[in-house]
């Protein structure tokens, strides 16, 4: 969360919060997070957005549909901003 903040990824850290998922975020774990930037959150439907401010589940839903459970992601396996499968 500290990098979130550094990077003034203000949506990702707010829905963090809400959806509770700051802590494990704080935290080590085996999950790799993509935290989409500011302009990024602003491309999807402004009403499921500020619905997503207020709602746990939808907010959850919404942050870990950018997170990757299990062994980290290497770099070498990220070009382009994409991921190679």
């Amino acid at each position: 969360m500290e990098l979130a903040e550094n990077r003034h990824l203000t949506t990702f850290t707010q829905l963090a919060q809400v959806a509770g998922l700051d802590e494990m975020f704080n935290g080590r774990g085996d999950f790799t997070v993509f935290a989409p930037s500011e302009a990024a959150w602003y491309t999807i439907d402004y009403e499921l957005l500020e619905e997503a401010k207020h709602n746990p589940d939808l907010a959850r839903r919404l942050l870990l549909f950018h997170a990757n459970a299990g062994p980290r992601i290497k770099t070498g396996t990220i070009t382009n901003h994409r991921v190679l499968t």
